[in-house]
This record gives structure tokens, sequence and C-alpha cells, in this order.
């Protein structure tokens, strides 16, 4: 964009820079004039003085880091022409008119108070003390030279603060010229972009694309859309039937004759391998005119204004994606490329390496999956026997590696095939690239680490094999294919994505196919925005034939497809019935696929995935119960053998019992819910008689399944008894009968819990029943037979609570056992013995400091002994439910043992300071850590927070008393 602004001055006031003085130093005509000479001035005054001289760094880093100091694209432009109004007076210092201009800059356009135009022009930010111009315009301007006047005032903005200035940016110059009746000025505003710089770059801003989008908008068929893998196929390459084959392919140049179609696909990766005009290869760019009328190149994909020198310097990577379905030959067609295009000779250059030359070598490098490397040699000694043929190990298996790796590279180099693994590759990530530069490190490096041979030479070709084992693009097979020196690359995949087209990222990774491969901000734009041109992408660099399509060509002798139905055994058949439901419960639809909801939506991008996780399941288990991940994690069994038939039927049968056994227990606890919430209804005299029914029919119910899981526990003990004498002597086998017991016993615990709240309730309501006056008389008969089943139930609960606690009381006893035996430790008192002459003076004040510090370390010891003997007392303290004499229950005996922990917390935290101190006597070294805990533990106390605010706050002054001073140690 270009244009010319025409406008007259009202007022042109020049003024100090600083806008706290406000000092006007000249007015009307005369300013433009002044402010321009002032400027110059400034200008010579301060680049002309001489600076101090500066430490320089190493040459290198003297280039400079930034696009800004190499060409620009002027994609903007704006000439204002500065022409005072008629009733102002031309009072000219200058007596003769010099050509000339400066570098201004347009800090603002609009006069906040009047909301008109007015230009604020001040001295370049390099320039010092220089004076500012503000410009009233007298002539209206259009929308859009108002919206180019507002982009040069932000991007002049932001060029003014230290931050990193984008990839355009803004220039003002002021022209002085000599006209008919004095100086002419001229305002000459542009913004230009680097050279070749992506808005979507490491340097861009997000301010950078609204410039290009403001200048060179957008096209309207820009439309966000995700692409399907369906859509991926269609665009991909298919060479017509009529096409083109070059003569070459006319001879015979395997043992085995290719079909018409892979004759038309070698053709296709000759010609890509051998491109011819290489003007046409970038791709999403439009030609276009910059502001100054020169041809430039426009790509909004990728964010990119750039010059024709720069445009037809990129070179386009040299392969492509063979993406062929599955049986139609692309190992043929490889194989038929290499004997086809081969590199004339080989000879040293250095290529891509900094340090040492790559041998150009002839050889095609193939990587494969281990499992199918055999089939590739045995591919390439049938149909091109004439090729040498290597398979390279890796490093650490290489017998001659021990004798240097250049006879390694010399080996690799004669041949015309390499063959290696994914694996391989895998462990040469660390060998493919030099170690870091340890700046820090006095000595140079004894032990150079050895590099990879695969990067020590230029390979003329690349292939990866079911290249979608690199789709991530950042696994150390991935880093390594993409580091490899190559000339020429290919991916070669049947199935070149599975899950969506990110897949793809890492085979463009692979090919290098700038700007995709270094970019996810463009790659994600061309994916999600710009579908037309990810066609063409792909369009461009993928090929594939489907059976459908060259059906007609195949000659395949007569085929016999035998099939074979084998029916589900009555287990089988259970299992996929259970998870057919399953999967029709998650996808929101019935057995028959009729939605659920009349909201089921068939295409949403969840549910597909959804069902492509259980139809592979699904299938999966038509082959084996516990076939695949999520089976064999259903089943319990983990990476161990496949169950039997058998087995897994109990596994199905224990599964379903412990569904059972969940949904029960979640019934009882649904019961024991309701009558709560009937017996906290206050309006109701009869609410406990009402709770007490249902608690009663929980009981019973909870009572069962107690039942059930005590056969259980006792059934699983005697299954592993009477199985030890049958069954081998494994670890397996005894693990898995350990497995179910500890399985039962743990429903058995669940249950016993739920048995033992539905008695505690069914207590609760008789003492409810008792307590109340208005339906039961005191010291009645009812009252007694009350009091009685309150007894009773209440006794039944505590039974059953002891139950449940015994392996917790067994263990917690057998603590209490060893605290007992060890309360009678005490720390010792510590002194110094008299000592009758103890020397000079500094003596002196070392005994004396020695005693100062015993002193403290024995109050330390007391507060220690005193503290441990209160901990030791709460520790000791009998375990409630315990029948034991003189021990009343108060029915607060929860409420006391929480008090009784909180104070047991709070001993202990004060304990562990005053034992920090005294290590700190001992050794003189601090605890900050222990320091800034006992700090948090004082906020927190003083909030009312933490374990028994009052006494920890108690505790903790006396430890800060006693606690030692940095001189004392």
């Amino acid at each position: 964009m270009a244009s010319i602004l025409d406008t007259g001055v009202s007022t042109a006031i020049l003024s100090s820079y600083n806008p706290k003085k406000q000092e006007v130093l000249a007015e009307g005509a005369e300013a433009l004039s002044v402010f321009f000479e002032d400027c110059h001035n400034a200008f010579h005054q301060d680049y002309s003085r001489p600076r101090k001289r500066a430490k320089l760094e190493p040459a290198e880093n003297l280039e400079p880091s930034h696009p800004s100091s190499g060409p620009g694209i002027t994609i903007a432009r704006l000439d204002i022409n500065l022409r005072p109004s008629l009733n102002t007076t031309n009072h000219n210092r200058l007596s003769t008119v010099v050509e000339d201009d400066i570098e201004v800059g347009l800090v603002d356009a609009w006069d906040v108070a009047t909301s008109q135009p007015a230009l604020s022009l001040v001295g370049h930010a390099g320039y010092k003390k220089s004076p500012s111009l503000k410009v009233q315009t007298t002539k209206p301007i259009s929308p859009t030279t108002a919206n180019l006047l507002s982009r040069i005032v932000s991007l002049e903005k932001r060029s003014r603060r230290n931050v990193r200035p984008g990839v355009c940016r803004s220039a003002c110059l002021l022209h002085r010229s000599a006209g008919p009746s004095g100086p002419v000025y001229t305002l000459e505003c542009s913004i230009t972009w680097f050279d070749g710089e992506s808005a979507f770059g490491p340097l861009a801003k997000q301010e950078d694309w609204a410039t290009l989008t403001q200048f060179f908008p957008e096209p309207k068929s820009v439309q966000a859309k995700s692409w399907t893998p369906q859509e991926f196929y269609a665009s991909v390459h298919s060479p017509p039937n009529d096409a083109r084959v070059p003569e070459l392919m006319q001879c015979k140049v395997l043992e085995t004759d290719l079909y018409p179609f892979q004759k038309r696909a070698v053709a296709w990766m000759l010609g890509r391998e051998t491109p011819s005009d290489q003007s046409q290869k970038r791709l999403f760019y439009t030609q276009v005119n910059d502001a100054n009328g020169q041809p430039c190149f426009v790509s909004h994909l990728e964010g990119v204004v750039c010059s024709p020198a720069h445009f037809s310097a990129f070179e386009e990577p040299q392969g492509g994606i063979l993406a062929e379905e599955m049986g139609l030959g692309k190992t043929c067609e490889l194989i038929a490329l290499i004997c086809l295009n081969k590199r004339d000779s080989a000879e040293t250059d250095t290529g891509d390496a900094e340090t040492q030359p790559l041998i150009k070598s002839r050889a095609t490098l193939i990587v494969t999956p281990p499992t199918i490397l055999q089939q590739w040699k045995d591919e390439l000694a049938r149909h091109a026997p004439d090729l040498s043929v290597l398979h390279y190990k890796g490093v650490s298996d290489h017998q001659s590696f021990k004798k240097g790796a250049q006879s390694i590279v010399a080996d690799l180099a004669q041949c015309d095939v390499v063959l290696t693994t994914y694996s391989v590759l895998a462990k040469e990530v660390h060998f493919a690239v030099d170690p870091p530069e340890r700046s820090l490190r006095q000595r140079e490096r004894k032990r150079t680490r050895p590099r990879s041979p695969l990067v020590q030479m230029h390979w003329w070709r690349v292939c990866l094999d079911e290249a979608q084992m690199v789709e991530s693009g950042v696994s150390a097979a991935a880093q390594v294919a993409s580091l490899l020196p190559r000339e020429h690359a290919w991916a070669v995949s049947g199935t070149p994505l599975k899950k969506d087209v990110q897949d793809l990222f890492g085979l463009l990774v692979f090919l290098r196919y700038q700007p995709y491969c270094n970019s996810s901000a463009i790659w994600n734009r061309l994916i999600h925005r710009y579908g037309s041109l990810f066609k063409t992408l792909f369009g461009r660099i993928t090929l594939r034939h489907t059976k459908d399509q060259v059906r007609h060509e195949l000659r395949l002798p007569p085929q016999r497809r035998v099939v074979l139905t084998l029916p589900f055994t009555q287990v089988e058949e259970q299992n996929y019935k259970t998870l057919f439901e399953t999967m029709c419960e998650e996808c929101g639809c019935r057995s028959d696929g009729s939605p659920l909801t009349d909201s089921w939506d068939p295409k949403s991008p969840a549910l597909l995935q959804k069902m492509r996780t259980w139809l592979c399941q699904l299938r999966q288990t038509c082959l084996h119960p516990q076939v695949g991940g999520r089976n064999r994690r259903a089943l319990g069994r983990g990476q161990g053998p496949l169950r039997t038939v058998a087995e897994v039927l109990e596994v199905m049968i224990d599964q379903n019992e412990t569904s059972v056994r969940t949904e029960s227990r979640l019934a009882i606890n649904t019961q024991l819910l309701k009558g709560h919430i009937i017996g906290n209804a206050k309006d109701d005299e009869h609410r406990a008689e009402k709770a007490l029914e249902i608690y009663k029919s929980a009981l019973e119910a909870s009572e069962k399944i107690v039942a059930e899981c005590r056969a259980d526990v006792a059934r699983a003990a005697t299954r592993g008894i009477d199985h030890e004498k049958h069954l081998e002597d494994s670890d397996d086998d005894k693990s898995a009968e350990e497995i179910a017991e500890g399985r039962h016993r743990v429903a058995l615990y669940f249950a016993l819990q739920l048995k033992h709240a539905c008695a505690f309730f069914i207590g609760t309501s008789y003492f409810q029943m008792k307590s109340n006056t208005n339906i039961t008389e005191p010291d009645s008969e009812r009252f007694r037979e009350l009091e009685t089943q309150e007894s009773l139930f209440y006794d039944t609960a505590k039974l059953t609570r002891k139950e449940i606690l015994n392996q917790e009381s067994s263990k917690a006893e057998r603590l209490m056992q060893k605290i007992e035996q060890e309360k009678d430790v005490i720390l010792e008192r510590s002194g110094l013995a008299t000592m009758e002459s103890p020397g000079g003076v500094e003596n002196v004040k070392i005994i004396h400091k020695a005693h100062d510090l015993a002193r403290i370390m024995n109050a330390q010891a007391k507060l220690i002994n005193e503290w441990k003997q209160k901990a030791t007392d709460l520790l000791l303290k009998p375990l409630v439910d315990k029948d034991e004499e003189n021990v009343e229950t108060t029915g607060d005996e929860y409420e006391d043992s929480t008090k009784s922990q909180d104070t047991l917390n709070a001993y202990l935290d004060a304990l562990r300071a005053v034992a920090a101190d005294r290590s700190t006597c001992i050794t003189g070294q601090s605890a900050p850590l222990v320091d800034q805990e006992v700090k948090s533990l004082i906020q927190m106390a003083k909030l009312g927070n933490g374990h028994a605010p009052e006494l920890i706050l108690e505790l903790l002054a006396e430890r800060n008393r006693l606690k030692q001073k940095p001189d004392d140690v």
C-alpha cells in the first residue's frame, strides 16, 4: 500500500521533548525549520562524540542476531506533504535551503482533546535531547490512511520499548527540499517486513500477523476445518493410467516384471528425485507488488513476505511418501528405484558436517522393523541379486568398530543397500550428535565420544519402511532419522496415519519439509484452516494406489478362500455379550444401534474414538477373552500367561460375585441413609420407631453378606491347602491363592463395617425411644425393655468393632509393648571436669563457653525427658473397647481420643525442634528446615489452626527460651 497525503499545517508547535517542562520553542511554519535543524544537529553531536572502548567478544558474536540488519520489503508507505497554511508566516532561519532528510519517530497521530488528526513527531530514539513537533492537519483523511497512521504509531511505540522488535518495523523520514517560496517538508512513513521472516517464528509478535493481514488481506476461502483420515487418502496423488513412463523403465531392471501401475509409481518417484524446475516448487505463495511497485511474494499460511531472490532460493526436499495399499508391492517399487537412480561415484565432501567431511556414498539406507528385516533381505536377493547388501547392527555390535569407525564407514560406503532397524537407530541417538560444550571445565576432554557411522556419510537415499513408527517425530529413532545426511528421503507406509492427520507431522520432520517440520504453529494452521492447501501439499509429495484402482491391471492366479467358523463356547459367549452391553452403555446406544437419547451424535470425535477402542477390544475378545491390554487388565492377569477357559470362567464368577456384593453393600448404605433421614425428622414423634424397622432390615441383609464372606474366606483357605498338594510348586500358584484369600478378607472387612453400623444405629434408635418421655415413661417396664435392647445391640456393635480392628489392635499392642520397654531410657546430664590449671586467657574463655553450652544442653535434656514422658503416657493409654475393670464407657471416647492425638502431635513437633537444637549444639550444623517448620507451626497456632494451638504455642515458647544462640556454638 502506498499513498500520498497532502495536508496543510494549521498549527505547528515546537516544544521541549520533556513533557513536564512544556517549554514552547517555536510556533507556526518556523517550527518545522527549527525542528529539522535541531534534530539534524543532535544527530551529528550524538554520533560524532568519541565513545568509550568496550570489551569485544570473539568475532563470531559480532554478527547481527536479528533480521532487521538485513534488507526489507516495504509493504506500506505514506508520504505526507507538510505545507504551511496561508495565514502563517514563514520565518526561515536558513538563508539557503539544503536538501536533506532526518529520521524521526511518529509517536502519535491523533489529538485526544479534539479527536482530530494531529501528528506528534520526535527525534529518533538514538538522538539525545531532541525536541518534539506537533502538527495539526487542516484536511480530512480517509479511514484507510487513518488505519495506516495508527499502525505506524503502534510499531514505533513497540520499537522504543525494550522488547524484541518483531519481524516488521516502521520508519519515518522528514525530507527537506527547496521550494519556490522556501523549504518544503515531506514526511515519508513506511512499514518494512524483514525478508523471508515468518509472523509465527521465534522473533515474531502477535501484532506482526495483524500488520500482514491489514495490507495483504487473507483470502476469504480460508475456513476453519479439521481433516479426517478419509479426506487425506482422497487427496493423495495417484498417477493416471495413461501417464507417460520413461524409456529406461521399458527395459528390465529387476528379475521380476513390474505391473503397469508399479512402473507409473516408479516413474513418479524418479520425478520426485530429479526435479526439473525448482522455481515452481515453492507452494502456497502469491506474487504481489510491494509499496514501491517491486514484485514480492506473500504466504498467508506461513505468514511470510519475501523477495524474488529469497523465493527462488528455496529447494524442495527430494523424495516423498510412498503410501501404496498393502500388497501392491511397495518393496518392489523401492528396489526398482534403487536400481534405476544411482549416484555416479563416491567421493569426499563436507556436506552438512561442521567438524569433519562426509563420505558421499551411493548406498541407500533402509530402516525397517526387526520383524520384516529378513523379508527385505529375501526380496533384495530375489529381485535384485546384483545389489550389494549389508546389515548394519549398530556401533556396539559391530566387530570392526574396535578398529575404528572409519572402517565401518568405508564398508558402508561401498554397498548399494544398507539395512538396519529402528531399535538400532534409537540406540545411536547419543552418537549422532556431538556432546555439549562444558564452558566451566578447566581441562580439555580426555576422551572423545565416538560418532555413529550413519551420520558420517552422505547417503544417496534414506528410506523408512513402516514409517508410521516415527509419527511423533520426537522419539529417539525419529531424531536420528531426521539427522541423517542424505540426498533423497522416502517414507514408506501402507498406513501413514491411524488416528488423525497429526500423525503426518513426524513424516514431514523426517523429510525436512520446511517450514512445517520446524513450526508447530504453521503446521496447525495448515491442518485446521487451509484445507485446500493441505490437499495440494500431500497430493504433491504422497503417492497411493488402492487395489480397487488397479484391479484391472493385476494378473493374479485364481485364489481360494476357505472360511472356517468357530463358535464361541458358553463362557466366551457370555463374556462377549457382557462386553458388548457395556460398549452400548458407554456409547449411548441400544444393542440394535438405535440411540438412547435424541441428542446422540454419531459423528462426535469423542464418540468415534470410543467406538474405535471398543471395536478393537471386541475383535481381540473373539480370539481369546484375555487378548489385548484392556482384556488382560479386566481379567487380572497382567503380564502372565493366558488363562484357560475354565480359569476365565472362575474369574468371571468372582467378578460377578464381587459386583453383586458391591451392589448389595450400596443398597444397605442406601437403607441406612433412608433411616437417618427418617430418624432426624423432628416433626415426627415416632421417628425412632420407624427408623428402627429400616435399620433392622439392613442388619439382616448385612448379616447374610457377612456369612457369605466368612464362607468364602474359609473356602479360599481350604482351596489353597488342597491345591498345594496337586499343583506344581510355583510362586504364581501360591500368589494367586493368596490374592484370592486376601480379596475375600477385604470383602469380609467391608461387610463387618456395614454390620457394625446397622447394630450401632439400632442401639441408638432404642436409646432415642427410651429417652423420649412422650412415648416412654421412665422406670417403666417398656423403659427397662428398651434399655436392655439398647445394651444388647451396643454390645453387638462393640464385638463387631473388635473383630474389625483385631489386626490393628494386635499391631498397636506390640508397639505399645516396645514403648513400655524403652520408656525408661532418658538423656543423662553432661558436664565438664574441673581443671586445676586451665591455662591462658584464651583457654579460660573456651572453658567458660563450654560450660555455658553444657548448661544449655542439660536444660534441653531435661525438657526432652519431660516431654518424652508425657508423650509416652499418651501412647500407653489403654485402647478403647478393651474389657478392663474400673473403665467406664461414657460415649465421649472418640472425642477424648481426638484430643489425645492432637496433644501427642504437639509434643512430637516440639520434641523434633528441641532435638534439632541439641544436634546443632553437638555438631555445629544448623537446621534451617526445622526452624522454618517451627515458624509455620507458630503462625498456624496463632490463627487457631493445627494440633492443640494453645499447647503448641506454650511448648515452642519454652523451646525458644532454651534455644542456643549462634555465639554459643
